[in-house]
């Protein structure tokens, strides 16, 4: 199974639209097809952005709670990992998502970010939802899988 640790926008966008590509993900996390590795900071910072008063119009804040608790309870959280600086030039904030990412050993950070998927060398690899949607369904072709 892919272990990924997913950048907060992705988890945003597959709790408020069902026509992106972050929402199969979501799907694919509660079929079993992947675990999604999460942190007390990022579930906070989750919990913040579905708060915004403009994305009422997207997701009501119950459903916006329901979703974080959801992720809280079923997803394999860890604790915050231990502080990088320097890990993505572009956004210091999101440092501790590579940190978290590296220490727990994920295959993937999953984001949609540019300043994350532009990052030289990065460990582990970042990767899009576009291609790690690619990725599993190859997985669900393989024979014996």
């Amino acid at each position: 199974m892919l272990s990924v640790v997913p950048d907060t926008g992705v988890l945003v966008s597959g709790a408020i639209n069902s026509q992106g590509n972050p929402y199969p993900i979501i799907k694919s996390w509660r079929d079993g097809e992947l675990s999604l590795i999460l942190c007390p900071q990022l579930l906070d910072e989750l919990r913040r952005v579905l708060a915004r008063r403009r994305l009422r119009r997207f997701i009501s804040q119950e459903d916006a709670d329901e979703f974080v608790a959801a992720l809280a309870f079923a997803a394999d959280v860890r604790d915050n990992p231990q502080p990088i600086p320097g890990l993505v030039p572009g956004d210091p904030g999101d440092d501790y998502l590579v940190a978290l990412a590296r220490e727990t050993g994920a295959d993937y950070l999953l984001a949609s970010d540019q300043h994350l998927i532009g990052l030289d060398s990065p460990r582990p690899p970042v990767i899009a939802p576009r291609a790690l949607l690619a990725e599993l369904e190859c997985r669900r072709r393989e024979p014996g899988e």
